[in-house]
């Protein structure tokens, strides 16, 4: 459930995941299962009552899985300012993750990834594998217009958003 500490609203949800905001923000911030279909979490802060711009955040979309397209549709902005976090696991391969998230920046005004597992994978037949597989979708992303855990951590309503990544050992 929410937690409040020192100004801060913090969810902590399935896998101790935390979703992040300011309180004193006219701020919304919504997690969505990619595998429910769901709303898992939401915050919404309106002391002024204008427009609100909304700050999203999925992760595990696993759009490989054919019965996850139509759940990568429902993904859509309230408002054309709204941003959106992509926390991992989107796809295996590159071109289905570079085309999911060309996807989430046609949409969204902003759009920020972080690596999950799933897509440093490597396969045998990849032409990228290890170090090189991230830098590859990292240039790859920041093409479109996505902003990766390489560049500067953008400002939302104040509140600076981290896209950490952290290494994954197997």
């Amino acid at each position: 459930g929410w937690y409040r500490s020192d100004g801060y609203l913090v969810w902590f949800g399935r896998d101790d995941r935390a979703a992040i905001g300011w309180c004193d923000l006219a701020v919304q911030i919504h997690a969505l299962g990619a595998h429910s279909g769901r709303n898992i979490s939401t915050m919404t802060v309106q002391p002024n009552k204008k427009r609100t711009t909304t700050l999203w955040a999925v992760s595990d979309l696993h759009a490989a899985v054919k019965a996850n397209q139509p759940r990568l549709e429902e993904i859509q902005p309230n408002d054309p300012s709204d941003w959106l976090i992509v926390a991992g696991d989107v796809a295996e391969r590159t071109e289905l993750i570079v085309q999911v998230m060309q996807q989430f920046v046609d949409r969204f005004h902003t759009v920020m990834w972080v690596p999950g597992n799933h897509e440093l994978f490597c396969r045998g037949t990849d032409r990228y594998t290890g170090r090189e597989k991230y830098e590859h979708l990292v240039d790859e992303l920041r093409t479109i217009g996505v902003i990766t855990p390489e560049d500067p951590y953008p400002v939302f309503a104040g509140v600076t958003i981290a896209p950490l990544f952290t290494l994954y050992v197997y």
